[in-house]
């Protein structure tokens, strides 16, 4: 008959138990504090970023992290919009010309150019669509080059954003509130890797997520023209002043005091 395994005493095991939480802990530490490899890139840092429970954020951090929400605050001060216009050309899109539509090959957007093409437009203005809180403004990296995201909100509450990608600069920072037809940027070539024009998304929604300009899901975009066309110059009823604008007191009629 085979006799039972010793089992160590109380004492022994508590030491065992110690010598390996010690060696983890070293292990641990060796990792956090390791010097950085020599010869590596510093890590650019964006000189405008994003807001995330009302503080600035790097925009580096929004494209590592992938996903992050707009904050209560900032949703609180999303302008309501009641008209949207054309962010490039007129404010009825006239001067320009849509070259590669919502959807096609698998586009998230509509890429405006200019009527002359290739790079007639290089440097033009890119408008607000419409009343809306700058949420990022940066440069994104990538295929992108240079973004400015807005965030607006329906009559119904519902949210949604405007997308102006590959900009040769822009004008804005996040936080500030803008008018519809403010000036954002200029059109640009995404870092010389286009010809010029604006990438141009609407989105459904309050994340930040720069993303992919292509997929072959529509994922949260609407059609861009068909959006605009629904919401140009709707009944001036419904219109109310740009937050933009200060208010102006009422003079009242004639004789009135």
């Amino acid at each position: 008959m085979v006799s039972p395994a010793r089992i160590p005493s109380r004492r022994l095991r508590v030491w065992i138990n110690l010598l390996l939480l010690g060696v983890a802990l070293i292990a641990c530490g060796s990792l956090l504090l390791r010097p950085e490899p020599a010869g590596l890139p510093t890590r650019p840092t964006a000189r405008h970023g994003l807001l995330l429970a009302g503080k600035p954020r790097e925009s580096h951090s929004l494209l590592r992290g992938g996903l992050a929400l707009v904050s209560a605050w900032d949703l609180a001060r999303t302008p309501v919009v009641a008209q949207l216009d054309f962010p490039l050309g007129s404010e009825a899109g006239a001067l320009t010309y849509n070259a590669r539509p919502f959807r096609e090959v698998d586009h998230l957007a509509d890429d405006l150019n200019g009527i002359g093409g290739q790079n007639s437009d290089l440097g033009d203005p890119v408008y607000a669509a419409g009343d809306g809180l700058v949420i990022f403004a940066g440069e994104a990296g990538g295929g992108w080059g240079k973004v400015v995201m807005l965030q607006h909100r329906e009559e119904n509450g519902d949210f949604f954003q405007t997308f102006y990608g590959h900009l040769n600069e822009f004008t804005v920072r996040p936080g500030e509130v803008v008018s519809r037809g403010a000036t954002l940027g200029t059109v640009g070539t995404a870092n010389g890797q286009y010809f010029a024009h604006l990438h141009f998304e609407i989105r459904r929604g309050f994340h930040l997520d720069i993303g992919s300009g292509y997929s072959p899901f529509p994922l949260n975009r609407l059609n861009p023209e068909e959006t605009l066309r629904t919401l140009a110059r709707p009944d001036p009823a419904k219109l109310h002043p740009s937050p933009g604008l200060a208010e102006q007191p009422d003079p009242g009629r004639p004789g009135e005091k």
